[in-house]
């Protein structure tokens, strides 16, 4: 009898555990077997993962514990319920859908949730969990959902960035992906089931044709489906393009650019549950009939997930639902009903005057069941008494067309625009709309302030942004203000993506245009008010978008039967904080006059027929043609005069041998003329973008830029110049009206006799005119004296050169000599016998190595030889039996003009005499061949 109630009360303790109800009036006898079987598994009692929605356990390879009534012989072992899945047992359900296969797994990974499923589409793989705790706080008044979805580098083979090298905070498209999953499995979760779950979905591999976003939404409906959560799904999500005019279902991401409609849908077999647009002024026709093309899609993905569930037959737990007492609101009723009507229907009463009106009749009724000692009903006050203000305001406005504001069905809230708020901006504006309120303002920047995206598929950067803030004072409330929400994310986003659609292309203007949007102030709709607010600043700033943009929400409130079909209904045009909070609806869309540019849908039934949708589509291109009226009131186009705060940006052409020289060593030049200037300076091909603050910053860096490239010095052409540097190989001279550009002028340009030092003859500081006699293979200009001087003197045997430091027609002790080696011959003279002067130039003892190798180029073919040009400019003598170990005809069959060659240097200059080259150093000298020479062939081994 003792082991009986020892018995009993363990099987009392594991329900208290396990939340079982019922579970001490079915205790019995535990069977020794099945004792043992849970001893070695466990050790101790603890509550077992493995629990079926009636508190039945199970264990992973071990008999399962039956418990048997009291008195009753003992029977033989039988499972109660069973596992999920079983060790080794998956189930796998394929359907075709547009574009590829859908595969929905379950059972080989994660195998300890309470449900997990492996979405596939070809080779893009999502892991989707379901998890939801069996209990459930008793002062809960909202269901504590947590979805959360990762992308992580893995999935498509790359490291993640960083200094450890590993994913951190979600990305931005990964909370907008979590955002757009909450939105489709919220409104299915029944009413009063309060228990805390967390859906999460991490990308397993993708194979870069499809987002994975819509396969996330699937799998996590389906996980939800053959759970034994109570869920009332599953829902189909499928993504819905536009493409040169053609819907098209499941486009693939290289057609993204090509779009005018991206439509992601979630319905259930009958209704829509979410919706999430983003269009180029798609009209409402048109998108009525993507609508019902989505919806039909959807029900391929509902099959395979009722298919995969019926495979699993998972039994749902007992629904631990808080439900409201319907004595309780009659109480309620009875003792304030009166009052909350009076406040509602009041349309003097603002947002906080009316809220702090309900709250002190709520006080009023909490006090009354204190002194009467009911703890149960002060408990549950807050959920009834808002059940009954829902009930009074949807009666007001279902049966009597009554809002809380007096306002007709389809009135919008009182306006007011205003550009330019914050003239030291670039582009601002104060926009209101009743009670809310928000700042917006346009700062432009360079193509180098764009956003680096890291996300799988889609650009890597983007040039146009919005950022929504919601700081607590907007609804005077005291909150922690940290890091960037969830809600402020997904807000800013819609915004964003409904003014991209009238945002120039980036070629027409190059600016990164950022726009935020501070909520001063909100009773309902901030988000499309941030629509409204940020075209205004956009077109104060000048940015030349095509047309007004503005938002509106539809709300709804409506009767509906047990099975939640609709039976009447009232739409309702730009609603309040109080319409959003107790409607049944939060329809925001977005656009111009003429077509949508933006929608988001949230909802709290379980689900809304197309066709009202599609009428809150009317009611919204209604009401948003009477605000862009009020906004062109206020400014109708693009500002066109810039303003003085209006930053500058052009691109400067600098040809592409120049663009060194503004980047300088290590890129120390482009970085002077930033932090002197205060310009953003980006290198292009063929030019240098400047992005300034203002006139006086670009004009200061288009200078430095032109002081730094300096004008084309054009060869043939005398210029005066300072020397600016001088070194053992020749001076650097600064030409005047080329912008500070520079060339060199060598040793052997300056005089026809030979130079010992370089500073014998001029410093630093002195002034000298040069002749540009070309460039060499760097780029660099070569200027020369000597030469200049044979063109003064042309026609005399015994000119002068120019004296650095003096008058141009001054003497000069250095007098001109011919090049001596092997001269020409008698053939080669000129009339008289005077011997021609040949085009070359002499090359000192002070720049060549006996012994070195050079590259040099052919600049002219003699019988007798080649005179060869090295890089720096000067040149000499390769003689035909310097060229080749052989016999040579003729030397034009081994030497071309133009030709470069790698030459040795093998005779220096002496005493006026140029230098010798030769090719023999560098050739091999063919071996003698004899009879007991071996025959050498490639590739193969030579035996003697």
């Amino acid at each position: 009898m003792a082991s009986a109630q020892a018995r009993r009360r363990c099987l009392a303790l594991v329900a208290h555990v396990w939340g079982r109800p019922g579970a001490v009036a079915e205790a019995g006898r535990l069977s020794h077997g099945a004792r043992q079987s849970h001893k070695a598994l466990s050790g101790s009692l603890r509550r077992d993962p493995f629990t079926d929605g009636l508190g039945q356990f199970h264990t992973r390879g071990f008999a399962s514990v039956s418990a048997q009534p009291t008195g009753e012989p003992e029977a033989a072992e039988t499972p109660v319920g069973r596992q999920y899945p079983a060790v080794g047992q998956s189930f796998k359900e394929t359907a075709p859908i547009e574009g590829g296969s859908l595969t929905l797994e379950t059972g080989k990974l994660a195998r300890l949730a309470d449900a997990a499923v492996v979405v596939g589409f070809n080779e893009t793989k999502v892991l989707c969990t379901a998890i939801a705790s069996r209990r459930m706080d008793s002062a809960q008044s909202f269901l504590p959902l947590t979805v959360d979805y990762r992308e992580k580098d893995y999935a498509q083979g790359k490291i993640p960035g960083g200094y450890f090298r590993r994913e951190g905070a979600p990305q931005t498209r990964e909370l907008l992906c979590s955002r757009l999953i909450d939105r489709a499995m919220r409104p299915l979760f029944p009413e009063g089931f309060y228990c805390e779950t967390q859906l999460l979905a991490n990308v397993l591999s993708l194979d870069g044709s499809q987002d994975p976003d819509v396969l996330a939404i699937n799998g996590a409906s389906a996980a939800l489906t053959i759970s034994d959560i109570p869920w009332n799904g599953p829902v189909g999500a499928v993504r819905i393009a536009r493409i040169n005019g053609r819907l098209v279902v499941n486009p693939g991401l290289e057609d993204w650019g090509k779009t005018d409609l991206s439509l992601v849908y979630a319905g259930t077999e009958r209704d829509c549950v979410m919706m999430d647009v983003q269009a180029k002024e798609i009209s409402n026709e048109d998108l009525a009939q993507a609508l019902r093309l989505a919806h039909q899609e959807a029900q391929k993905v509902l099959d395979v997930q009722r298919r995969l569930a019926q495979q699993v037959n998972h039994a749902k737990r007992e629904r631990m639902l808080e439900e409201i007492s319907e004595e309780l609101v009659e109480r309620i009723r009875e003792a304030a009903g009166a009052k909350i009507s009076a406040i509602m229907e009041d349309p003097s009463y603002g947002k906080q005057e009316r809220g702090k009106a309900l709250a002190e009749v709520e006080q009023e009724v909490r006090a009354q069941f204190e002194e009467a000692g009911d703890a149960d009903a002060v408990q549950k006050l807050p959920l009834a008494f808002d059940e009954l203000k829902w009930r009074i305001i949807r009666r007001n406005i279902i049966d009597r067309g009554v809002r809380p504001d007096h306002r007709p069905l389809d009135q919008v809230r009182p306006i007011h625009c205003e550009a330019d708020f914050l003239p030291a901006l670039h582009g601002s504006s104060l926009f209101s709309r009743g009670n809310t309120q928000v700042v917006c303002t346009v700062t432009l920047g360079s193509v180098l302030d764009a956003q680096k995206l890291d996300t799988m598929g889609g650009p890597d950067s983007k040039r146009f942004m919005l950022h929504y803030s919601f700081p607590p004072y907007a609804t005077n409330e005291v909150k922690r203000v940290g890091a960037v929400n969830r809600r402020e994310v997904g807000h800013g986003m819609l915004a964003e993506k409904a003014l991209a659609a009238v945002m120039p292309d980036d070629d027409a203007f190059p600016f990164t245009v950022r726009v935020t949007s501070e909520c001063t102030a909100s009773d309902g709709s901030s988000s499309m008010a941030t629509v409204c607010g940020g075209s205004l600043a956009l077109m104060d700033a000048g940015v030349p978008i095509t047309k007004h943009v503005a938002g509106v929400s539809v709300g709804l409130f409506t009767d509906t039967d047990a099975d939640n079909t609709v039976r009447n209904y009232k739409l309702v045009t730009d609603i309040v904080g109080l319409e959003d909070h107790l409607g049944d609806m939060d329809f925001k869309v977005a656009g111009t006059r003429d077509g949508v540019t933006a929608i988001q849908l949230d909802m709290k039934l379980p689900g809304i027929p197309l066709e009202i949708l599609v009428e809150g589509l009317d009611a919204a291109q209604d009401a948003r043609r009477k605000v862009i009226t009020l906004m062109e009131q206020e400014i109708a186009k693009p500002r066109e005069v810039p303003k003085d705060s209006h930053p500058r940006l052009a691109t400067l052409p600098v040809d592409r041998a120049s663009l060194g020289k503004v980047i300088g060593p290590l890129g120390a030049t482009i970085k002077g003329i930033q932090a002197e200037s205060g310009a953003r300076l980006k290198v292009e091909d063929g030019g240098v973008q400047i992005f300034a603050k203002d006139t006086a910053s670009f004009n200061l860096a288009r200078h430095l830029i032109e002081m730094a490239v300096g004008k084309d010095v054009e060869i043939g052409k005398v210029y005066d110049g300072v020397v600016t540097s001088v070194r053992d190989y020749g001076a650097l001279v600064e030409l005047d009206g080329t912008g500070g550009q520079e060339g060199l002028l060598h040793i052997s340009e300056i005089s026809e006799n030979k130079i010992k030092r370089v500073e014998d003859v001029m410093r630093e500081g002195d002034r000298v005119r040069v002749l540009c006699t070309g460039r060499n293979i760097r780029g660099d200009t070569r200027l020369s004296i000597k030469a200049l001087n044979r063109a003064d003197s042309a026609g005399s045997s015994d000119s002068e050169d120019y004296s650095p430091g003096s008058d141009s027609d001054a003497s000069s002790s250095y007098r001109s000599s011919s090049f001596r080696g092997d001269g020409p011959s008698g053939a080669e003279r000129g009339e008289g016998g005077t011997p021609r002067r040949e085009p070359t130039r002499r090359i000192t003892e002070d720049n060549v190595e006996l012994g070195k190798t050079y590259r040099a180029k052919v600049v002219s073919v003699r019988d007798y030889g080649a005179f060869l040009e090295l890089e720096t400019g000067e040149q000499g003598l390769l003689h035909v039996s310097q060229i080749s170990h052989g016999f040579i005809t003729s030397i034009k069959d081994h030497v071309t003009l133009d030709q470069e060659l790698e030459v040795v240097v093998v005779k220096e200059p002496r005493d006026g005499n140029g230098v010798t080259f030769s090719r023999l150093p560098l050739l091999r000298k063919p071996p003698k061949r004899t009879t007991n020479s071996p025959i050498v062939i490639p590739g193969r081994r030579n035996e003697s």
